[in-house]
């Protein structure tokens, strides 16, 4: 072995090298005996280890290292004495910092399922060494994204049904209007939209309004559209028995109260010749169980509009021919 020397028979130390002793043989004779000594080279070899932050490495010989170069003796195959030279890295604390950006009001779930608002977190996770590493979540909310509108007609009617919206929506950069009438929807700031109503009718008009970011927010408010007060006063009626034109009817499509109507039919003189409070009841012409003349005749009615509190009066005159 390597530093070691051989011890021959004749009780001679040899390094490496030749060297001849002289023996006497079974004979009787001389005999010379060669010894050629050759040294094995050291074996020497370096293992690199890594270790986690904190944490210890054991080698074979059951000793525990830190950071840093160490070695052991051990006994080779040849009967040696062989070196191994352990270098141990420690690995540094893994620290990694995300940034993460949320809508206002939303949460970020993490990759290991927990769930945080706005603020600075942390999670460990295991390395692909397998030691513990720390991410720092830093979770920031984009601005808060409101939608809002009004609009501009107090009172909609069958008639008047034009809106012209407003939007007062803040934060955001794209809308979408969705008007509750199957129509197409709109991308405009402040559209004006047509209802195509012939009846009282309540749309549920939808705004979203949308960030650059894709944050939304978005609101829904009631659109009425009501009835027009909608009437037709005949001028002339002719109760001559033929079946056609027998009464003085008003004639009233939507936007009345029925139960809140009166009809008065009064005479050249001012005399009350007739009164009804049912609009599906008309004058066929008679006063006090007889025919009245031709003529012309002044009708006063008045009404009660159906979706509030207001009333209508109307007078006109009409003729009566037989």
């Amino acid at each position: 072995c390597n530093g070691s020397q051989f011890t021959s028979p004749q009780a001679n130390s040899y390094g490496a090298g030749s060297f001849d002793e002289t023996y006497t043989s079974a004979t009787g004779c001389d005999s010379t005996v060669t010894f050629v000594m050759t040294e094995q080279i050291a074996f020497t070899s370096t293992v690199n280890e890594t270790v986690c932050n904190g944490s210890l490495f054991t080698s074979p010989g059951g000793n525990n290292y830190g950071a840093g170069s160490f070695d052991e003796t051990y006994t080779s195959a040849t009967g040696c004495d062989s070196t191994v030279t352990f270098v141990v890295t420690e690995l540094g604390p893994i620290i990694n910092t995300v940034y993460e950006y949320i809508c206002y009001g939303d949460e970020y779930i993490s990759s290991l399922g927990n769930v945080f608002g706005p603020g600075t977190f942390t999670e460990s996770l295991i390395s692909s060494f397998g030691c513990d590493s720390v991410v720092i979540l830093i979770i920031s909310e984009y601005d808060q994204v409101t939608a809002d509108f009004f609009f501009n007609s107090a009172e909609l009617t069958s008639l008047n049904s034009e809106v012209q919206f407003i939007n007062t929506s803040s934060g955001a950069q794209y809308y979408i209007w969705d008007f509750g009438d199957q129509t197409l929807n709109s991308s405009d700031f402040s559209p004006s939209h047509q209802f195509e109503v012939f009846e009282a009718e309540t749309y549920d008009v939808t705004l979203i309004a949308i960030n650059e970011f894709g944050c939304t927010d978005s609101i829904v408010k009631k659109v009425v559209v009501k009835e027009e007060l909608i009437f037709y006063i005949p001028n002339t009626f002719t109760p001559d028995g033929n079946e056609l034109n027998q009464t003085f009817t008003p004639v009233f499509t939507s936007g009345f109260d029925p139960f809140d109507y009166s009809l008065l039919i009064f005479n050249r003189w001012g005399e009350l010749v007739f009164e009804s409070h049912d609009a599906k009841l008309g004058w066929d012409g008679s006063y006090k169980g007889q025919y009245s003349q031709d003529g012309s005749y002044i009708w006063k009615i008045e009404v009660k509009d159906f979706y509030s509190a207001k009333r209508y009066l109307e007078t006109g005159h009409m003729n009566l021919l037989r």
